[in-house]
């Protein structure tokens, strides 16, 4: 008896693992955000790129 409800928590558990997992790939579709790339050069001439990932999204995973 304990081994069954041992398996039916963890099917419960992993199963809303996946679907937390899935909500969160799926609504993850990064529609309002841009990549800011900004080049610089440093004092011994070399040009430096960097790149940065900006979101104006409330919550971004």
């Amino acid at each position: 008896m304990k081994n069954i409800k041992f398996y039916i928590i963890s099917l419960l558990v992993g199963t809303l693992f996946c679907t937390i997992h899935y909500f969160i790939k799926v609504n993850n579709d990064h529609l309002e955000c841009e990549t800011i790339i900004s080049t610089k050069v440093d004092k011994n001439g070399n040009e430096m790129v960097k790149k940065s990932h900006l979101c104006k999204e409330k919550y971004a995973f």
